[in-house]
């Protein structure tokens, strides 16, 4: 589901009916997830938080000095990796197959989709609506003003080593997680890990789609500035 046809009143129907899953808790003060999210955000053109509250703002102002540069250093490839093979193939892989699939992972969502990444987020505005926890993970749900339409967007922050970094990011239910998985399994089940390591360079490769969309996840829609493709 992309921007089109999803405006105001989709976004507040959406306000009104969202309650956390279970074993979610509440917290409507920004934290160390909004912060993670906030400088991810800044990487992309100078996008981010324009339009906070201002607990949020001093979330991300207490990390501005560790704000990075290159976005792949505020993302958990090696965590994203993990989640996709599941822990049982992922232990099953030598250190060169570990080190070569996150290698492929990373490549892939650089390629494919952070030049949708900083076109959106370089022209719209990110406000933060609340954090949760869940499990280990941080939930931080934020909506995204791009002209006249808005959208919610939901981050999936974990930490390593004392630093929170984001694993995935969900539009309209579309988790990107999620779908990288369900593709990458399916793959690795048809073809073999060796094949699937190529499949995976080759998509990183290929950038149709990126001209004619602006994606934030993974979708069907080919619409121009749209979040899912």
């Amino acid at each position: 589901i992309g921007l089109a046809g999803m405006g105001s009143a989709g976004i507040n129907g959406l306000d009104a009916a969202y309650a956390a899953p279970a074993g979610v808790a509440q917290a409507n003060t920004a934290g160390p997830g909004w912060a993670a999210v906030g400088q991810l955000l800044q990487t992309f053109e100078g996008a981010g938080a324009s339009k906070v509250s201002k607990s949020a703002a001093n979330a991300t102002a207490k990390s501005a000095s560790k704000v990075a540069s290159d976005p792949s250093s505020l993302i958990d490839y090696q965590e994203m990796s993990v989640r996709c093979l599941g822990k049982k193939d992922w232990d099953s892989l030598t250190v060169s197959q570990r080190t070569q699939f996150v290698a492929s992972l990373k490549g892939l969502v650089e390629q494919r989709y952070y030049p949708r990444w900083r076109k959106i987020f370089g022209k719209g505005k990110v406000t933060f609506q609340e954090e949760t926890s869940q499990g280990c993970d941080i939930l931080v749900r934020t909506k995204l003003l791009l002209g006249k339409k808005d959208e919610l967007l939901s981050w999936r922050v974990a930490e390593r080593s004392g630093a929170q970094k984001i694993v995935s990011l969900s539009v309209a239910n579309n988790d990107l997680l999620e779908r990288l998985k369900s593709r990458i399994k399916a793959r690795q089940k048809k073809v073999g890990f060796d094949a699937l390591l190529a499949w995976m360079k080759g998509r990183s490769n290929d950038d149709s789609g990126l001209s004619s969309g602006s994606a934030l996840a993974l979708g069907s829609s080919t619409h121009d500035d749209t979040l899912s493709d």
